[in-house]
């Protein structure tokens, strides 16, 4: 889904876009609160540093306008839950942390580790200038295209 919103995929037509905003929890601790930014959106860390830290993430979400047979499509969104889940996903694995939309799940997963926060604070340069400021590449790897 990650791949698709982000337009690679699509025929020269026009694209509806739709804005979505979610929350995650983690577990993970961001040095700096700085806006990060991804292909298919940003993110935004919360102040907090807490067992369980709160990001702001913000979705661009695109989707073809016109049918291949010239008609209009009649999906606009598909309503980003399956969006911001995905990324959580990807983010877990590759940050090797913990990631949802769920503020519950988040509580039993971090609170029964009980280890010690992650702390985001190397810079990486990546194949998106747009993720300069993110701090693996892993997570470049997974939801930037190459070229």
């Amino acid at each position: 889904m990650l791949q698709i919103i982000t337009g690679m995929y699509f025929r020269d037509v026009p694209l509806n876009q739709t804005e979505h905003r979610r929350t995650l929890y983690t577990n993970v601790v961001f040095s700096e609160q700085v806006q990060v930014e991804l292909p298919m959106g940003y993110l935004t860390p919360d102040g907090d540093r807490a067992a369980i830290n709160t990001v702001l993430v913000h979705l661009t979400e695109r989707l073809e306008a016109v049918l291949p047979d010239g008609s209009d499509e009649f999906m606009i969104s598909t309503g980003g839950d399956a969006i911001a889940d995905d990324l959580a996903v990807v983010l877990s694995f590759a940050l090797n942390a913990t990631f949802t939309p769920v503020r519950e799940k988040a509580d039993r997963l971090i609170h029964a580790a009980a280890g010690a926060p992650i702390v985001l604070s190397r810079r990486i340069s990546s194949c998106a200038p747009s993720l300069r400021r993110w701090s693996l590449t892993m997570v470049t790897a997974m939801i930037c295209p190459r070229s």
